[in-house]
């Protein structure tokens, strides 16, 4: 069952779920986008869009989240110092478990298996998706961003020259070559 679009700031109540899966659209305002820049720390927030299914899977499993966040911001480029745009899809897949379950899972250590979902303690009767996608967002934003231009000029200084032959180094063992030759 779809839900229509939705305000980022979205709670999800637990008792919704009984009734089985549900997939939530979520389109962030504009009047949004100051805030949600402020917490990504970013120059400015374009969009986000998202699309995510929740699923109650009962005591053990927990609430599972599965989902794509479409996303539009600028950064400032680490060397430049100008703002770049960029857009990129986050994938949310996301467990939120009890207490108990939570204890049992970190005492396996299950954090440590790369084929294990993500997983979280569940809080409350609601689930905040919105804090949910924006964690996730945060978490596929590059602290020390680089414009492509920046990095296209790097690759070219760095590329050698057609005119020009590669760089001839040293050889370590010469030194030793003249005390031989000296003896």
């Amino acid at each position: 069952m779809k839900q229509p679009i939705l305000p980022l700031t979205t709670l999800v109540p637990l008792g919704d779920l009984s009734a089985g899966q549900r997939t939530y659209h979520l389109d962030c305002n504009p009047t949004d986008f100051t805030a949600i820049a402020e917490r990504l720390h970013v120059h400015e927030v374009h969009s986000i869009f998202a699309q995510v299914t929740v699923e109650d899977k009962g005591r053990t499993e927990g609430i599972k989240l599965e989902g794509l966040i479409k996303t539009t911001l600028s950064q400032i480029c680490v060397i430049s110092h100008e703002p770049f745009e960029l857009s990129f899809e986050s994938h949310l897949n996301l467990r939120l478990i009890g207490g108990e379950e939570l204890a049992r899972l970190d005492e396996a250590e299950a954090y440590l298996d790369p084929e294990f979902d993500e997983y979280d303690e569940l809080m409350g009767n609601e689930i905040d998706l919105a804090e949910i996608l924006i964690q996730t967002i945060s978490m596929d934003i590059d602290p020390y961003a680089r414009s492509i231009e920046i990095e296209d000029l790097e690759i070219k200084s760095k590329a050698i020259s057609i005119n020009e032959g590669p760089e001839k180094k040293p050889n370590p063992f010469a030194a030793l070559e003249k005390l031989k030759n000296k003896t």
